[in-house]
């Protein structure tokens, strides 16, 4: 192995690291541990010491705070499904084959799609793998909006690595959206095209538009998005996608820090036995008794690794069984309002800071429940933020070099008017020096 690898020794695999960062074997003096109950409650006065439980948070990025129903908690954590591990003997999973077929179907629902597999690890992850099943049925270029999350964009590239690096080619943007012209231009030979809407930026892209220019040159369609507004903007499969995928986080999971998280994955019925992890299917019994069942499994440790699509796909049964509970408590109309609500409170808050003086960063565009604004001295704001309890949002400057001053912030439907009024005074004072 470490000659496969090119390495003279075991010592040789970490060569790439400082000396004085390595551990000598030594230890200068014997440290005394803690107790249990003595290292909980450390840890809860650091918690509380940097980020108490009464900040106001309008960070999103990725991972977005949403109201979750009781109710998800309480059937999520019933001992059938939190102590259940993988369905394959039916028999003896016919609760949580359901309610991963009962998330496929509502997943499906969502997007418009016809076919949803039974999720990813979280939304890079299956933003990676649709474009891997695209690339293994037809060879070209690969072309990404560079409003993709810069998460989502290190996951894809290290997929691609560098057998299919060649053919990966970020199309630049024009005012936070994607470059029509130019995916005009880059439109040959293609094999997919990745359009995230709302983009990382918040702002919605014009999907149906680049998906009839990737259809008449003979590529596909993949939709990165937020499941989140599909309560008000048009879902993926009516608007031309052929594969939606994303991250489903914002449907009863909470924050947790950055995780755990939920990749969904839906495409056309073309795509069904090319689509990477397990399939759950309805069927009968010789009894008629309706019964669930894995009706497609291609991973690697299910049939022969030449066919297998791919073999770290496994997937998040609890989260899709949260995800389920949420959409099912809520319901259509009730999904459509809370989608409603983030837009609106997103709007409310964007309108209070332009009549305040503060300048957006993208004035003219849509935008979903982000957008991003300037201020005089992004440290000074983040700081005088911190003092009063609030968290603004996610420095551009981060993921942007050319974004300076520049903030990414998050209303959902979690912040009331007195919220965003607090916040708009705060922003106002320190776009203009503070």
């Amino acid at each position: 192995m470490l000659s496969a690898v090119g390495a003279s020794s075991l010592e040789g695999l970490f060569s790439q690291i400082p000396r004085e960062l390595l551990y000598d074997g030594s230890r200068e003096k014997e440290e005394e541990g803690m107790w249990e109950h003595e290292l909980k409650a450390h840890i809860k006065s650091c918690l509380q010491r940097r980020i108490p439980e009464d900040f106001l948070l309008f960070a999103g990025a990725g991972c977005y705070e949403h109201h979750i129903p009781s109710l998800v908690d309480h059937i999520a954590s019933r001992s059938e499904f939190y102590t259940a591990y993988t369905p394959y003997q039916p028999e003896a999973s016919q609760g949580t084959l359901q309610a991963i077929f009962e998330f496929q179907s509502l997943m499906c629902e969502l997007t418009g799609m016809d076919v949803s597999n039974a999720s990813h690890y979280d939304g890079a992850t299956s933003l990676a793998e649709a474009v891997f099943m695209i690339l293994r049925q037809k060879k070209g270029k690969v072309l990404v909006s560079s409003g993709l999350h810069p998460g989502y964009r290190k996951v894809l590239e290290t997929y691609l690595g560098e057998r299919f690096s060649s053919c990966l080619s970020f199309l630049p943007l024009e005012q936070g959206s994607l470059k029509k012209d130019v995916l005009k231009e880059q439109c040959r030979d293609i094999s997919c095209c990745v359009i995230q809407s709302p983009n990382f930026f918040g702002v919605i892209e014009d999907v149906r538009w680049a998906s009839e220019v990737v259809h008449n040159s003979g590529g596909s369609v993949v939709v990165a998005a937020n499941p989140m507004s599909f309560g008000i903007v048009e879902s993926p499969g009516k608007l031309g996608a052929d594969v939606a995928v994303g991250e489903a986080q914002p449907l009863g999971i909470p924050m947790c820090c950055g995780g755990e998280t939920l990749g969904y994955f839906c495409a056309k019925k073309d795509y069904i036995r090319k689509m990477p992890g397990r399939i759950v299917g309805l069927t009968r019994d010789i009894q008629g008794k309706r019964g669930f069942v894995l009706t497609l499994q291609t991973r690697e440790q299910h049939i022969r690794r030449e066919k297998a699509t791919s073999n770290i796909c496994s997937n998040q049964a609890l989260n899709a069984l949260r995800a389920t509970c949420y959409l099912s408590a809520v319901g259509k109309e009730g999904f459509a309002r809370i989608s409603e609500r983030n837009a609106k409170n997103a709007l409310v808050l964007c309108r209070r800071l332009e009549k305040r003086g503060v300048k957006m960063l993208f004035p003219d565009k849509p935008f979903f429940n982000e957008f991003c604004f300037r201020v005089a001295d992004v440290d000074r704001f983040f700081y005088a933020c911190r003092e009063k309890g609030i968290i603004p949002g996610v420095r551009l400057e981060a993921f942007f070099s050319e974004y300076r001053n520049s903030v990414l912030t998050c209303v959902t439907e979690t912040k009331s008017s007195q919220d965003i009024e607090a916040f708009a005074e705060l922003a106002a004072r320190y776009a203009h020096g503070g």
